[in-house]
């Protein structure tokens, strides 16, 4: 159950160190802003700061919060910034964490907001447990008496960012086999009507055939050295590449035999 009235006092006084009493209310304690960190790269910590349209920020509590063996803590948000058009983000806070208080909290009205330290943004709820926990925390935010490292998530991918991006990637590789391959195939119908009409005007012409081969035999390896550049560009798979490159090697070899036999 969460706690009210008496026994949240009891708790409040073990549990927070820098309370300020007429915060405690009938079922929460109201958190005191002790700075803001601006999250603009510089986590520059300011105790005065005008939060614009879709901004976000954290706040650090000035209360050094000791969660009781037998209990969990909630944040939440206050009605009259819910109003004002604040939104936020904490995490659950449980048996033996010993931290400030760091909330994420992010502008979503269309006017500017004004945060400073002594405000109250946030509420802190105790939730009684059945018994005392024989687990206390010990992860990585335990004694959390700083900012350092609290933003520190660049390197963790949640699973539904690494699959977003995994569904990006496959996308981009798609399109990419798309314009390689409609890019290979106009080469080739180009390389085609090419071949038709050299064709056309050597047979006018009465040319040998050795050297109406040779013709082909080079048009044609113009040709599948250029598919092949388009495949290598593209970064299709490897194993396309290689074939195409095998068959444009094959075809300038038969080139320079047709090229050496003496008619």
């Amino acid at each position: 159950m969460y706690l009210h009235d008496d026994e949240l006092v009891k708790v409040v006084e073990a549990s927070l160190e820098n309370k300020i009493d007429k915060n405690i209310g009938s079922i929460s304690y109201d958190l005191t802003v002790d700075r803001i960190i601006l999250l603009d790269g510089s986590d520059k910590q300011v105790t005065n700061h005008e939060l614009e349209p879709g901004e976000t920020v954290f706040i650090a509590s000035k209360e050094l919060l000791t969660v009781p063996d037998d209990c969990m803590c909630f944040v939440t948000l206050r009605n009259s910034c819910i109003r004002m058009g604040l939104d936020f983000e904490s995490p659950i806070y449980q048996p033996g964490h010993k931290t400030y208080v760091y909330v994420r909290i992010r502008n979503i009205s269309s006017d500017s907001i004004t945060i400073s330290a002594g405000d109250a943004v946030v509420s802190l709820l105790f939730y009684k447990l059945d018994s005392e926990s024989k687990r206390r925390y010990t992860g990585k935010f335990q004694n959390q008496f700083d900012y350092k490292n609290v933003n520190d998530y660049r390197s963790t991918k949640l699973p539904e960012l690494r699959k977003a991006e995994q569904k990006l990637e496959e996308t981009e590789n798609v399109e990419k086999t798309i314009y390689s391959n409609v890019i290979a195939i106009m080469t080739i119908f180009i390389g085609i009507f090419s071949l038709m009409n050299l064709n056309i005007n050597l047979m006018k012409n009465d040319l040998d055939l050795k050297y109406l081969l040779v013709y082909n035999f080079i048009t044609l390896t113009g040709i599948s050295m250029l598919v092949t550049l388009i495949s290598m560009m593209s970064k299709t798979r490897k194993s396309r590449s290689l074939v195409l490159g095998c068959v444009t090697a094959g075809l300038f070899i038969v080139t320079v035999l047709f090229y050496s036999i003496k008619v």
